[in-house]
């Protein structure tokens, strides 16, 4: 592992240490998310958010960040109503 690697990993571990336990629970549950999606997928949304600019993630953070857990849970449900969507459209081609 290069050292701009290590340095990145080892930044968003003190990150998430320093969260608070409902933080925590957030990110796990948001991960388990990520990670039940279809790879495609996955490597679809890393794609979009690398091509995104330093200020429009910091803005996206900082909106998250801002919501309450309600706006979050409704904010996920939308998100994945619009996957189921986009599945159901593919599979008719």
């Amino acid at each position: 592992m290069d050292p701009e690697q290590r340095e990145r990993i080892q930044n968003r571990l003190q990150r998430f240490k320093n969260l608070t336990p409902e933080e925590k629970s957030e990110v796990k549950a948001q991960m388990r998310a990520f990670k039940a999606l279809p790879p495609e997928e996955r490597k679809l949304l890393r794609e979009r958010w690398k091509k995104l600019s330093p200020e429009q993630k910091e803005q996206f953070r900082q909106r998250v960040k801002n919501m309450t857990p309600e706006q979050r849970q409704a904010m996920r449900e939308k998100r994945m109503q619009m996957r189921q969507e986009r599945r159901e459209r593919r599979e008719k081609r």
